[in-house]
C-alpha cells in the first residue's frame, strides 16, 4: 500500500513539474544559434553575446547536436514529412529513439561508459522522458512483425548469428517493432516546437530572454532549423582560410583528440577541397540569418556590434557588460597569422592563397 501511495505521489509530482514547465514555456521562446565552419571564430561571437542582458546558454564548449546529428530532428522531419515511406518513417523514428538514449544520461556511474558523453539529462533534466513522449505524439500505430530493415546496418557476424539461430530453432530472428507515423507538416512542427520548448524551458533561467545555442543549426542551411522554433535566428561566422588552416594545425589537439585533423585533412589539398565543399551552396537570403566575418568583429568592432544589435532587434543598452568577456585586442592575435608563417606552413599558405583567393581577406 505504501509503495502504491509512493508511486502515486511520484507520478503526481512529475505531472505538476511538467505543468509548471509548460506554463513557463508557453510564452514564445527566443533562440539564437551561433554557427561556424570549425576554427572560423564563432566562439568570439558567443563571448560577445554573453555581455548582452538577457542572453544565456550552456557555454561555448557545449554544442547542441539534436537537430543536425544523423538520426536527429532534421532527419526525422525529412522522413516523416518531405519524403515519406513506411520504411523511412519507421526507421527514422527508431534511430531518433536510439540517438536520444545515447545523448541522455547524467554523466554519473554507468552512463559515463554507455552514453556518448553529451549527457543531456544533466543539462536538460527530463530530456529522455520528454523525448519518449515526443515520439509517442508523432506515432499513429505500432506492432511487432517481420521487419528486416532494422538490420540493414548490422555487421556480418550479427546477420550470420541471426540466420543461424533462425535455422536451428525455427524462430523469426528478423522481428522488430513496426511504427507507422504520417503527421502533416503543421502537426509535426507544432509537436516539435512544443518538445524543444519543454527541453529548453526546463533549463532556462527567469532572467534569460534569449537562449544562445552553439552550432545547433549549422551554416549550410540554417533556415531548416529556424523553422523548428517559434522565434529563432542564426549568426554564421566565417574567417580567412589561411588563418583557419593554421589555427586548426597548431591548436587542433584537445586532450587526446586531434579535432583539427577534421579541418586540415592529411594534406593542404584536403583542406582546400573541404573548404570549397563546405561553401559551394547558394545561400538563401533570410532576414533571420546574419553572416559575418571574424575579422570584421575585430577590425570594425563598433560597427559590427551595432549590426548584430540591429539584427537581434535590440537597443545598444542591451550591451550591459561591454568588454567584460570579449576582448578584441586578444582576438586580434588570430588575424593575419599567415603573414608570419614559415617553412612548410608558408608553402601551404601559398597554396591556399592560389586556390581560395576569393575567400582571403
Amino acid at each position: 500500500m505504501l509503495c502504491f501511495l509512493g508511486a502515486c505521489i511520484d507520478k503526481s509530482l512529475w505531472i505538476i513539474r511538467c505543468i509548471c514547465i509548460s506554463k513557463l514555456v508557453s510564452l514564445v521562446m527566443k533562440v539564437l544559434d551561433v554557427s561556424g565552419y570549425s576554427f572560423s571564430g564563432k566562439s568570439a561571437i558567443y563571448d560577445l553575446l554573453e555581455e548582452f542582458d538577457g542572453y544565456c546558454g550552456q557555454g561555448k564548449e557545449f554544442e547542441f547536436d539534436l537537430l543536425r546529428a544523423s538520426g536527429g530532428v532534421l532527419d526525422l522531419e525529412f522522413a516523416l514529412i518531405r519524403n515519406w515511406s513506411p520504411v523511412r518513417s519507421s526507421e527514422a523514428i527508431r534511430r531518433f529513439g536510439i540517438l536520444t538514449r545515447n545523448f541522455g544520461g547524467d554523466g554519473r556511474g554507468l552512463s559515463r561508459l554507455t552514453r556518448l558523453g553529451t549527457y543531456y539529462e544533466k543539462h536538460f533534466p527530463g530530456f529522455e522522458s520528454f523525448s519518449k513522449k515526443y515520439l509517442e505524439e508523432l506515432c499513429d500505430v505500432e506492432w511487432e512483425s517481420y521487419w528486416p530493415f532494422v538490420y540493414f546496418d548490422a555487421g556480418k557476424m550479427e546477420i550470420f548469428w541471426r540466420k543461424t539461430l533462425a535455422r536451428l530453432f525455427r524462430i523469426d530472428t528478423m522481428r522488430s517493432r513496426v511504427v507507422l507515423a504520417r503527421p502533416d507538416a503543421m502537426h509535426f512542427h507544432k509537436v516539435t516546437r512544443s518538445y524543444l520548448r519543454t527541453i529548453f524551458g526546463n533549463f532556462q533561467r527567469p532572467d534569460c530572454r534569449t537562449l544562445v545555442l552553439n552550432n545547433a543549426f549549422e551554416p549550410f542551411a540554417p533556415e531548416n532549423s529556424i523553422n523548428l522554433f517559434d522565434d529563432a535566428r542564426c549568426i554564421v561566422v566565417d574567417r580567412d582560410p589561411r588563418d583557419i588552416y593554421l589555427s586548426a594545425l597548431r591548436a587542433g589537439r584537445v586532450g587526446n583528440t586531434d579535432v583539427g585533423r577534421a579541418v586540415t585533412g592529411e594534406t593542404v589539398g584536403d583542406f582546400i577541397a573541404r573548404f570549397r565543399i563546405y561553401r559551394c551552396g547558394d545561400y538563401e537570403e533570410n532576414p533571420r540569418v546574419l553572416r559575418l566575418r571574424f575579422e570584421d568583429l575585430i577590425e570594425n568592432y563598433e560597427e559590427t556590434v551595432a549590426k548584430i544589435l540591429r539584427f537581434l532587434d535590440e537597443s545598444p543598452s542591451t550591451h550591459v557588460r561591454k568588454g567584460a568577456i570579449f576582448k578584441p585586442s586578444l582576438s586580434a592575435q588570430g588575424i593575419g597569422q599567415w603573414q608570419k608563417a614559415t617553412g612548410e606552413e608558408r608553402i601551404a599558405v601559398k597554396c591556399i592563397e592560389n586556390e581560395l583567393q576569393e575567400y582571403c581577406c
